[in-house]
């Protein structure tokens, strides 16, 4: 049964949508507060896809007060980490822009963000949209402190298809990785999912082209591990999921939560009741209405707590 408070927000949440005619991520966005943190959008890092990413940072960040060079550090001179947002959307839909919500929160608790933009179904398919993740950690090491974010310390988090796209560039090892993140973490990420199955139609074309399937070699992240290299990769992992999540199995996270600890890495993984595929996301807000386990776990993980 739903507990109180995510019934709540279920029913906040449906009637701003019906009132504004927008989607969840919209509404968030409206409601969502900047802290005082200032941002610096569109940040092009592939001029030949025409590529950019944002870049949001906490009120404390000097970069705020116009010292972009000396931004990655605070008022105090200390090193603010970093957190690289990968937004989901069935590799057809989705934007930087429609996740400020989740900005505002890690800058809201001293963590500069970026999310990057990556190319979508029809422009391109599988695996364009894990090249352009590839793309952006590229320009990213070397350009990131003059964009006055810190590289020492950079998490990934992810959502969804966005989590698929990042576990496909953190553990296929074609992809070299110009940074060790410190962390991942995974929320409901189809990591297993190997598509394109005969049942998955509304996929199949992501990940098929010219009719060869582009997986047809074992390429997904749950085929290729263990990575002995994964270690180069990340330092730990964390794989999120909601029990009623009715758009990517729940199994998906304890799964590859296991893969990860054969190659070397430590990693965990943790399913919460009464949480859909949405709301595991939009957890990851200021609003009081929609604070749940899930944000406090995210933080306390990014902090270097284990979560259990």
């Amino acid at each position: 049964m739903m507990n109180l408070n995510s019934l709540i927000a279920l029913i906040v949440i449906a009637f701003l949508i019906i009132l504004a005619g927008c989607s969840p991520t919209k509404v968030l966005n409206v409601l969502s507060h900047d802290f005082g943190s200032c941002t610096q959008k569109n940040v092009v890092f592939n001029t030949e896809h025409n590529l950019s990413a944002d870049f949001y940072y906490t009120a404390k960040s000097t970069h705020c007060a116009g010292n972009s060079q000396e931004g990655a550090k605070t008022s105090n001179n200390t090193v603010t980490p970093t957190v690289v947002f990968i937004y989901g959307g069935s590799w057809r839909t989705g934007e930087k822009s429609q996740y400020s919500f989740a900005a505002n929160f890690f800058t809201k608790h001293g963590f500069n963000v970026v999310i990057p933009n990556y190319r979508l179904y029809p422009e391109v398919g599988y695996p364009e949209f894990v090249n352009d993740i590839d793309a952006f950690f590229t320009w990213f090491a070397s350009n990131a402190t003059t964009h006055g974010v810190n590289t020492d310390t950079v998490h990934m988090v992810a959502h969804s298809a966005g989590a698929f796209n990042a576990a496909m560039y953190l553990f296929d090892a074609k992809y070299e990785k110009p940074l060790t993140l410190s962390s991942y973490v995974g929320l409901a990420g189809p990591y297993d999912f190997f598509l394109p199955a005969s049942k998955d139609k509304d996929y199949r074309d992501v990940f098929v082209k010219n009719g060869v399937h582009y997986n047809e070699s074992s390429s997904l992240p749950a085929n290729k591990l263990p990575n002995n290299n994964l270690h180069t990769a990340v330092s730990r992992t964390l794989f999120l999921h909601g029990e009623a999540d009715d758009i990517v199995n729940p199994k998906n996270a304890k799964n590859i939560s296991s893969l990860v600890e054969t190659s070397g890495v430590p990693s965990a993984y943790k399913m919460y009741p009464d949480t859909g595929h949405v709301a595991l996301v939009s957890s990851l807000s200021d609003l009081p209405f929609l604070r749940s386990q899930v944000s406090k776990d995210v933080l306390r993980f990014l902090m270097g707590a284990k979560v259990e």
